[in-house]
């Protein structure tokens, strides 16, 4: 059941993932690619938790014919976004969420999540 579920969510082009080692769940998207008129992609990350944590750091990579990484940290919060802008070419790509937050003085992985392209 969980594995035609992310199918599904493959086909819509979103991913997620949830891990519950805390009393604060959190989950890690990957959305994208979304077209700019510039002939540049952006891949949307987003790491959601179901209460606010000390601190979520969500490190984003979009691999294919073009490289990119990039990190971002958001503190106080239950909610973290970040873009990664690539310009277009053609190919196959994958873009990764790979987040950690901090809840209840603790550090805890997300799962990553990976989509291909």
């Amino acid at each position: 059941m969980t594995k035609l579920l992310l199918i599904g969510l493959a086909a819509l082009n979103i991913t997620t993932a949830e891990v519950q080692d805390t009393a604060v769940s959190c989950t890690a998207t990957a959305t994208g690619p979304t077209f700019g008129f510039s002939g540049r992609m952006y891949f949307h990350f987003v790491t959601t938790c179901d209460a606010p944590v000390e601190s979520i750091t969500l490190n984003a990579t979009v691999s294919g014919p073009t490289v990119v990484t990039g990190s971002v940290t958001c503190t106080q919060t239950d909610r973290c976004t970040f873009m990664l802008p690539v310009t277009y070419k053609r190919g196959t790509w994958t873009w990764t969420n790979d987040s950690v937050y901090t809840a209840e003085g603790s550090s805890v992985e997300t799962k990553t999540m990976t989509f291909i392209q």
